[in-house]
């Protein structure tokens, strides 16, 4: 049991929970914003649904990137419970199972509350964490992995807990939910650019793989473009919102962490990447609680 606990903890990947968390921190704070309204049921059930799928993806990221030949011993990421043998794939697969149980479990009350659309957005939700890498034709083998992280990190998740506080979805939640989406999407290219040897060797394409046949190393600029576009947002969240000063915060706080994406284009792939991947998603963490926080009290 214990040693099912520990690989449990190691497979659903901790230092990229925040990605689930972060948009719907933000999510509830523009929503407070708007309605001086705040459920707080709404808030934990929404932060539990979302990050129970994410951990729910990535048991099944673990489990089936084994039986494709994906991960193996050159991998650079951490390790994966499955292919080191750690876990029984039996195991691995019982836990993702049970996870996304419990997720719709804990959902019920949220599609109550939010009727079509939310039971909508939570269903297709579920759908895409088994079709991402569990799907005969998985979604991940073609070059869609930053792209879902930008609809399903910024998008859904914003627009569908913004959707659960207020009963709308304004062009104001719209476009906030790019911040989160386009950070997710630098987690994914870091990801990606770090196992590009080992993505090419199994034939799995990846969008870090489609840069670097136009130009080599292409790939590593990737994450340090879409933080440039998550704080472009931000700007303009801030500005259309008439409270331009907010967005000082946020990309003040790219200064202390922007060596995290120039090593990434000034170094190959090596098992630093994971450090930075790590820190980017504390930087998605603290950006959201900093801009999430401003709201709040505005």
């Amino acid at each position: 049991m214990k040693d099912n606990i520990k690989g449990f903890i190691l497979a659903s990947r901790p230092k990229t929970l925040p990605a689930g968390a972060s948009p719907i921190i933000m999510a509830t704070a523009l929503a407070y914003s708007d309605t001086q309204k705040f459920s707080l049921i709404i808030f934990i059930l929404t932060l539990l649904c979302t990050v129970l799928l994410q951990i729910a993806s990535n048991l099944i990221n673990d489990y089936y990137d084994t039986q494709t030949g994906v991960d193996t011993e050159e991998r650079l990421g951490p390790t994966r419970v499955t292919s080191s043998g750690q876990l029984k794939a039996s195991t691995v697969k019982t836990m993702f199972i049970s996870t996304l149980v419990l997720a719709f479990i804990l959902g019920i009350y949220l599609m109550y509350v939010g009727g079509p659309i939310i039971i909508a957005m939570g269903l297709i939700s579920m759908l895409a964490s088994y079709l991402y890498t569990g799907s005969p034709f998985p979604l991940s083998h073609y070059a869609l992995g930053e792209l879902l992280a930008l609809i399903f990190f910024g998008c859904v998740a914003v627009c569908g807990a913004y959707y659960l506080q207020t009963k709308q979805i304004t062009n104001s939640a719209l476009l906030l939910s790019l911040f989160p989406g386009f950070l997710s999407s630098a987690i994914m290219a870091i990801n990606n650019a770090r196992d590009i040897n080992s993505d090419t060797k199994a034939k799995k394409l990846t969008l870090g793989i489609l840069l670097n046949k136009l130009r080599p190393n292409l790939s590593s600029w990737l994450p340090l473009i879409f933080v440039i576009c998550a704080n472009i947002v931000i700007i303009v969240h801030s500005v259309i919102y008439e409270q331009w000063y907010l967005s000082f915060a946020v990309v003040g706080l790219v200064l202390p962490f922007l060596k995290t994406w120039i090593y990434l284009i000034l170094n190959r792939p090596s098992v630093e990447y994971n450090n930075s991947l790590a820190k980017t998603g504390k930087f998605l963490f603290l950006s959201s609680l900093i801009y999430g926080g401003l709201l709040w009290i505005n």
